[in-house]
């Protein structure tokens, strides 16, 4: 009678756990990303989707058939494993580098193609949910192509000349190129607004995914035969700074998804400027944290560097933070914090082309004051850097006045134009003295003229060390260096009210103010009891 109580318990026991099992599903796929529920279902079901995993596994069995019937004696006693891991690897690296940063490419231009981004933008899901529904799909499509040429992988590694540590290490690379690759894919689809450019979007995509496939294969396949020093600690620390740099990098275009997707009267510039803010100091603290770990001094050369890769960073921060339409929509007034030295922290950080330029020059700032704080080995580097500051406030104070002053204009003048503006900008002032040149009698003269001056390219050289070098106590360095600072406080003064006028809008609680009492203005009285 025992025997079968215990015979019938068993069933009961096991559909309630079945019952468990099922209701724990429900509520983790009621907890899950929308968007990524509906983009796994549709890449599952398209062609696309078909079409390529079938081809992944006839190509791998091919090859595997291939080798087994041409080459028997190389795979039982040659190293045929690394041979076979690195075609595998070819194979699944198109798949995860070009096909799915594609499809999730083509997975935002189809809603606007669709016209079904109206309904996801007036629907409960936030801009970051929709950008990482999608990345999250691209991060399940890559998981399945990997499902499937894991065993072919797993034969090779029974041949010899397989290197597990080599090939792990491979394809955690390729899975992370993978995700940053397709977040790019993800940013530059929500760039293109019109039909038109979406074509011309999906075919540069494509091109570009194809080269970048080109050099990532190169560097794969060469690592492969060259090999990795897994035990050399400088090797690590090389990997370490390119995973959190391509990480930044990720979640920038992340970042920059997100505010393409958001309402004009939402916050589009805080989230941009704190990332490319951390970027800054981490590059910084890496370079510092690395001369330190080696037992050596920051040299000037090393701070030359460093400012290279600097300068062309706030250049292109700058630009794209100092020509936005200096506007704060009311939203955001009324989630400024009460506190006015609250309100004083936010005012780089929100919106607005005034406040971009001085989060820039905060920036600029701290650089010029790193420059001339610390003790260096040589005496023309303080003066190079101030240089190097000098040329990036002019040209971005100078880019945005003019934006500023073209948008009272035209209305029509946006802020892509204001970019455009600065680039074009920077590469006539950059050309114009080797077009002086060319006209003058003598134009290979090595002799720095003041014509010179307005290029950055032809100036900049000259105050680093070398044989064309200013020396530090030539009058003519000087006189560079008072035009320069010159010329950037021309620029600063520029904007100066806009800039005055952006902390104004932030600071005061004047606006907030009236804006309640606006509010209170047009709610419905109250019904009398």
């Amino acid at each position: 009678m025992s025997s079968d109580t215990i015979s019938l318990a068993q069933p009961a026991g096991a559909a309630d756990a079945d019952n468990r099992l099922s209701v724990l599903a429900d509520r983790l796929t009621d907890r899950m990303n929308p968007i990524l529920v509906k983009e796994v279902r549709q890449a599952l079901k398209s062609r696309q989707f078909v079409v390529t995993f079938m081809l992944l596994l006839v190509i791998a069995w091919l090859v595997s058939a291939g080798a087994a019937i041409f080459s028997p004696n190389a795979m039982e006693f040659g190293s045929a494993g690394n041979q076979l891991f690195l075609i595998y690897f070819g194979i699944l690296a198109f798949a995860v580098i070009v096909i799915v940063p594609f499809g999730a490419h083509r997975s935002m231009l189809s809603e606007r193609d669709q016209n079904t981004f109206e309904l996801l933008s007036i629907s409960a899901l936030t801009p970051r949910q929709i950008v990482n529904g999608k990345l999250l799909s691209a991060m399940v499509q890559s998981f399945v192509y990997y499902s499937a040429i894991t065993p072919f992988i797993a034969f090779a590694s029974l041949l010899q000349g397989f290197d597990l540590p080599l090939s792990l290490f491979l394809l955690a690379i390729a899975f992370g190129w993978s995700i940053c690759v397709s977040m790019f894919a993800l940013m530059l689809s929500t760039l293109a607004q019109k039909r038109q450019i979406q074509a011309a979007n999906s075919m540069g995509m494509f091109f570009l995914l194809m080269f970048q496939l080109y050099m990532t294969a190169g560097m794969m396949f060469q690592f492969s035969y060259a090999g990795v020093p897994f035990d050399d600690p400088a090797f690590w620390w090389s990997a370490g700074c390119v995973v959190v740099a391509a990480g930044s990098y990720t979640l920038l275009a992340q970042q920059v998804a997100v505010s393409r997707l958001t309402f004009e009267s939402g916050n589009r510039s805080s989230g941009i400027r704190l990332i490319l803010a951390a970027q800054f100091w981490l590059f910084c603290a890496a370079v510092v944290a690395n001369s330190l770990w080696a037992g050596l001094s920051v040299s000037s050369r090393d701070g030359t560097e460093l400012l290279m890769f600097v300068a062309f960073h706030w250049a292109i921060a700058g630009a794209y933070a100092a020509t936005e339409v200096d506007w704060l929509s009311r939203r955001l007034r009324r989630q400024l914090p009460r506190n006015p030295l609250l309100r004083i922290l936010f005012v780089p950080w929100m919106p607005g082309g005034a406040r971009g330029l001085l989060w820039m020059l905060l920036h600029v700032g701290a650089i010029l004051a790193a420059a001339f704080l610390f003790d260096w080995d040589t005496d023309w580097f303080p003066t190079f850097v101030l240089a190097t500051c000098c040329y990036m406030v002019f040209l971005t104070g100078l880019g945005a006045a003019m934006t500023r002053w073209l948008r009272l204009v035209t209305p029509s003048f946006r802020p892509a134009h204001g970019r455009a503006l600065i680039v074009i900008f920077t590469v006539a002032i950059s050309v114009t003295p080797l077009i002086v040149r060319a006209l003058s009698s003598n134009p290979i003269s090595e002799k720095f003229h003041m014509i010179d001056l307005v290029s950055p390219f032809m100036t900049l050289p000259r105050l680093i060390d070398g044989r064309m070098a200013i020396a530090v106590n030539d009058p003519l360095r000087n006189h560079i260096l008072i035009a320069l600072c010159a010329a950037a406080v021309l620029a600063v003064l520029a904007n100066a009210r806009a800039i005055f006028n952006g902390i104004s809008e932030v600071v005061s609680q004047k606006s907030d103010e009236s804006l309640d009492a606006g509010l209170q203005d047009i709610q419905p009285a109250s019904s009398p009891s």
